[in-house]
């Protein structure tokens, strides 16, 4: 099988409530994931 196409999409939690990504944003930081906890915070998908 060849694949010539993927398309995918990212969601970080956009459409939450400030608590519910300050929420993220720490379980991210206490898995020692920092860029995924940057992402959320800055909305930089």
């Amino acid at each position: 099988m060849d694949v010539n196409d993927v398309d995918a999409k990212a969601k970080w939690s956009q459409n939450r409530s400030d608590a519910d990504r300050a929420g993220v944003i720490a379980g991210y930081a206490a898995e020692h994931r920092p860029v995924a906890a940057d992402r959320v915070r800055t909305g930089n998908l």
